[in-house]
């Protein structure tokens, strides 16, 4: 029985797979006794207490599967059971619904004595059941498989929440918070997937004035990295900023150029990744630019291009196409972890490039008797009131979250999915030494809070002391990176880009135009949608489309779905002469 389900546990988790293998079954019994429920059931026991009913453990699983799931679900939602127990509930939820499940077992000797007596492979060999003992594995699993419109449902074995009561209800939080996240990352590549294609097919034009950041990878080893945002706080420590300028590796948040430049403090790096009217949140005509390195998301605003700068390195997303394809192309070119925000761009560089210390200034993510930034003078318009803000034309509801100084501040509902990233960060970096300067703004566990003073009294100065310019000419010196090679290769992409989408736009054009039946029509769409799906730019336009398109195929046929498809395909025909548009201009 193990055997067997070792086997199909390999193919979708082996690391938990190896783990099992490595607890005999002897050891895993240590903890574990095995006994009868009064219905003849077996029923495990963990601690005096029974993990499953004692009296009917099949009949109670089936109650409270149907006391706690009340929606309906279909194939593309999800069934997070909490607890394996002997497998009674798992057994339910299988045969009653055909959606996702995730198992999560807090203790693996449980699993262990599980497989060793119940077969559980054809649940894993379905494809639908993903099982874990892992809470972060099953963090990351929902973080990839969940998309917008699925649904969750939760089920808990009634006695696991005797002996986990606390972890249940973090990992409750923890999931819709990842979903939460999820969403929102989702509405942004909804709004800003026009502009980012479009900014990415004008870096194309422009690759060849830019170096990924990659090629700087480990050069600042054990220097130490200061975030600059436009929080009140920058302006609390400008003049400590200035004076430990030269000991410091300075990434600006673009939002707080035009407040360091005002008092002479020349950043090394200015981080870009908004998509939209870019050049109004910095004075992009300042001389003192020439002095900066730009690091810009590819997705990033195409004005970035046209600014007076020093360099501009490019920073290679991990969720992009167009940045996936180069990367595989040309060896210089690494990715990076998606960013999203200039902040979290700027420390995930500061990590890629080497520094062992990250000090955050203007990182408050508060307000300060009602101002969000360092200066009076921003360049948008800001109206603060009691349960909303609104920051030129966004308006985001105000909440209250932890202080640095114990008590709870007011904060906007973005920034605190910011605040729980920015916590994930260093809690995956331990490596790290991050330190927060604020004084009144968010508290960011994992990052010391202390003042500017206690922090460089306390900083190691690099044994070589050069200077952060001089290892960036020294590095680009060195490196055999041709930026006309890696434009060649954009070009050639977009060319076959091109191609593809005229391919695309021809089948589509004669399938809508002629009356054909079901089974053509379908065998024809089907082959669009593999298409496309080997397309960069149009993909790009199409991601969730296609994901319910993906989703309808395995459905009946029915005049619904057909129509649903016809929306598609014209969908695409609009994105295709969209595309075809911006590509003609390399």
């Amino acid at each position: 029985m193990f055997n067997q389900n070792i086997l199909a546990l390999k193919k979708c988790n082996p690391t938990l797979a190896n783990k099992l293998i490595g607890l005999s079954f002897d050891d895993a019994r240590k903890t574990i006794d095995i006994a009868k429920s009064k219905s003849d059931d077996i029923i495990f026991i963990k601690n005096n207490i029974p993990l499953e009913s004692v009296d009917n453990p099949v009949e109670d699983a089936f109650y409270d599967v149907q006391s706690s799931i009340k929606s309906s679900l279909g194939a593309f939602d999800f069934i997070i059971v909490f607890g394996l127990g002997v497998g009674y509930m798992l057994d339910y939820v299988f045969e009653k619904y055909n959606s996702k499940i995730i198992l999560i077992e807090p203790d693996v000797n449980v699993m262990r004595t599980a497989f060793e007596m119940v077969d559980y492979s054809k649940y894993i060999e379905s494809g639908r059941l993903f099982i874990s003992c892992d809470f972060e594995e099953v963090y990351k699993y929902i973080s990839k498989k969940y998309i917008i419109n699925d649904k969750i449902e939760m089920v808990f074995l009634r006695n696991y929440i005797q002996l986990y009561s606390n972890e249940i209800k973090a990992f409750t939080e923890k999931v819709y918070e990842t979903c939460a996240m999820k969403i929102a990352d989702i509405n942004t590549i909804k709004v800003n997937s026009e502009s980012w294609v479009t900014s990415s097919i004008k870096f194309i034009k422009n690759s060849g004035q830019t170096y990924p950041i990659s090629l700087l990878d480990n050069k600042f080893e054990g220097r130490t990295a200061l975030i600059a945002g436009a929080g009140p706080s920058l302006k609390d420590n400008i003049d400590y900023i200035k004076k430990y300028s030269d000991r410091l590796v300075i990434f600006a948040v673009n939002r707080a150029t035009n407040f360091l430049l005002e008092h002479d403090v020349i950043p090394n790096f200015i981080i870009f990744t908004d998509t939209k009217d870019i050049t109004k949140t910095f004075d992009s005509n300042s001389p003192k630019l020439k002095d900066i390195n730009f690091v810009v998301d590819i997705k990033a605003d195409e004005e970035l291009y046209n600014v007076l700068k020093k360099r501009c390195f490019i920073y290679y997303p991990d969720n992009f196409d167009l940045a996936k394809t180069l990367s595989e192309k040309n060896s210089y070119v690494r990715l990076y972890k998606t960013a999203g925000t200039s902040t979290y761009c700027a420390m995930i560089c500061a990590k890629e490039l080497g520094c062992k210390n990250i000090i955050l200034s203007g990182i408050d993510l508060a307000f300060k008797n009602d101002n969000l930034y360092c200066t009076d003078n921003f360049p948008v318009d800001i109206e603060v009131g009691e349960d909303k803000v609104k920051v030129g034309n966004l308006e985001k509801k105000v909440v209250l979250v932890k202080s640095v100084t114990g008590e709870t501040v007011k904060s906007r509902e973005d920034y605190e999915i910011f605040i729980k990233q920015f916590q994930n960060f260093f809690s995956e970096n331990p490596q790290l030494k991050a330190f927060n300067t604020t004084t009144f703004g968010a508290q960011i566990d994992g990052a010391e809070n202390l003042n500017f003073e206690e922090i460089m009294s306390n900083i190691e100065i690099p044994f070589d002391n050069k200077s952060t310019e001089d290892i960036i000419n020294d590095t680009l010196y060195e490196s055999n990176y041709n930026p006309v090679e890696l434009k060649k290769e954009a070009r050639n992409l977009v060319r076959n880009e091109e191609e593809l989408n005229f391919e695309i736009r021809g089948s589509i054009k004669t399938l809508l135009n002629k009356e054909v039946d079901d089974e053509v029509f379908y065998v024809t769409s089907y082959t669009i949608l593999d298409k496309i799906s080997k397309t960069i730019f149009l993909s790009q336009l199409l991601q969730f489309e296609l994901l319910n398109c993906t989703k309808l195929i395995s459905q009946p046929n029915t005049v619904q779905k057909r129509a649903s498809f016809e929306l598609f395909l014209e969908e695409t025909l609009k994105k295709v002469d969209f595309l075809n548009v911006r590509l003609a201009e390399i």
